[in-house]
């Protein structure tokens, strides 16, 4: 007998609507692209006006920290209110946020403008991450997802290197007027998604809510799981961020170019884990999925530590960043079918406060870990870390499917 999803009375199929997903791929590239075009922007002005590199890690914590203050917060917001609206009223707020941007004189002032704007992002992320599920059939949501995840990192990959050269064409000014812009697209594109009913459930006050989806991320052990094991690839990614630009002048004698070259490897690498994913989660089912692109992630990761050239470096980072990319779309398809609509904007909510801190932390710690590990042993670590943290799944993995059923996907998955 063929596992079926039990039917989830807050989700709303609609056949007709054949335009759903690219819509939800148009604005989940467009607000993707904003937001890091955002975070691009805010460290080239800041250090441009200070030339202080203080300066610019200090606006990536200040719109980390705040982002993970409200993050939670924001999975609330998304539970309670109209998702499809929420999303329309943060694009509006968002639009002057970035005018401000690009007319303020000051860094300090520029750094507030855009840690608000990071922090009201998260409402918006919330509401589009809860609304996949309630917009798209089950049985198309695997390669939905996975076409989203591939559309976002796109814009992700894209979005940084266009900022680039309007800054360097003409100033951050005329670069935070292009977010503006992003968000105001977004606006537009967001109108035209379908209308969703509203998942309902009864409001405890928010201390009541926020514990609610606190308890259904840890009551369910795969995405339990599934979270702590995206927490540990961020740590260990955001270690290797920092040590390859080391990495790609000290062994390769390579330099800023080739450093460019390896971050371009990994997002590419992404982009085709995404897209992949899909197609895989519908055999294998999405947490074999996950546990292959956690596996991937990590022998890549350990691979690039003894990497004689720039060339194989280069290639074991896109191998990686396919795993990672596996990773990224599956464990949202996870979230989707695991987690009851109604308390999914919390959940998502939970656990991106978890995932920025650990970030956060991650950027601090980079360069003791450095000077601890050396430049190839904090790859070395990091892809004997991943490797750890999948064994906790590959049980979970085996204990849900059992060793007679290890190729076949287990309910909920």
């Amino acid at each position: 007998m063929t596992w079926q999803p039990k039917p989830d009375p807050s989700r709303v199929w609609l056949p007709r609507e054949r335009a759903v997903v690219p819509r939800l791929l148009a604005v989940g590239a467009t607000s993707a692209a904003a937001a890091e075009g955002a975070a691009v922007a805010v460290a080239l002005a800041v250090y441009m006006m200070t030339g202080s590199t203080a300066w610019v890690s200090g606006a990536l914590l200040a719109t980390l920290g705040f982002s993970a203050l409200i993050s939670p917060i924001a999975g609330v917001m998304a539970d309670r209110h109209d998702r499809r609206r929420l999303m329309i009223a943060v694009a509006v707020v968002e639009v002057p946020v970035f005018v401000l941007a690009a007319i303020a004189s000051h860094a300090w002032q520029i750094i507030g403008l855009v840690a608000v704007g990071a922090a009201v992002q998260r409402l918006f992320d919330a509401a589009l991450g809860a609304s996949i599920p309630a917009l798209v059939p089950d049985d198309a949501l695997p390669r939905a997802t996975s076409s989203f995840a591939a559309a976002q990192q796109t814009a992700m990959l894209l979005s940084p290197a266009a900022v680039g050269a309007i800054i360097a064409t003409g100033g951050h000014r005329w670069a935070f007027g292009a977010v503006a812009a992003l968000y105001a697209v977004t606006i537009a594109v967001v109108a035209g998604l379908p209308a969703a009913v509203h998942p309902a459930g009864a409001h405890h006050g928010l201390a009541g809510e926020l514990r609610e989806g606190l308890v259904a991320l840890v009551g369910d052990r795969v995405v339990l799981w599934t979270t702590v094991a995206m927490t540990v690839l961020l740590v260990f990614s955001a270690f290797t961020l920092v040590a390859g630009v080391a990495l790609a002048e000290q062994e390769f004698d390579a330099g800023g170019t080739a450093y460019g070259f390896m971050v371009s490897c990994w997002g590419g690498g992404m982009i085709v884990g995404s897209l992949a994913a899909g197609r895989l989660a519908e055999r294998r089912g999405a947490l074999g999925v996950f546990a292959t692109g956690m596996g991937i992630a990590g022998f890549a990761l350990g691979l690039v530590s003894i990497a004689p050239t720039l060339a194989v470096a280069l290639g074991m980072l896109a191998v990686g960043g396919a795993g990672n990319g596996l990773m990224s779309a599956s464990g949202q398809l996870l979230f989707q079918r695991r987690v009851p609509n109604a308390v999914l904007g919390r959940v998502l909510g939970a656990a991106s406060a978890l995932w920025r801190v650990a970030y956060a932390a991650s950027f601090l710690l980079g360069g003791v870990v450095i000077a601890v590990a050396g430049v190839r042993g904090v790859f070395a670590l990091a892809g004997a870390g991943t490797l750890v943290a999948l064994l906790p799944l590959l049980l979970l993995l085996v204990s849900r499917r059992g060793p007679g059923r290890a190729g076949s996907p287990a309910p909920g998955d």
